[in-house]
């Protein structure tokens, strides 16, 4: 349950960090919203990443106790 909580925190904090480039996105061009969605979609992986692996340290960690 605490995990899933630490894990909304979060989402929410890049969720309202997204939703400020977006607003952003309205007054520039095509070609530039293009690379903000692949900016961004490397930033979710690499923070999906980071996250499973912290999550998958703390489980082998509590296994070996």
């Amino acid at each position: 349950m605490q995990m899933q909580e630490i894990n909304s925190e979060n989402v929410n904090l890049w969720m309202t960090r997204f939703n400020k480039w977006y607003s952003a996105l309205d007054r520039v061009s095509q070609n530039a919203k293009a690379k903000f969605i692949e900016m961004k979609s490397s930033i979710v992986n690499a923070i999906s990443k980071t996250i499973k692996e912290r999550s998958n340290s703390i489980d082998k960690d509590t296994e070996q106790r």
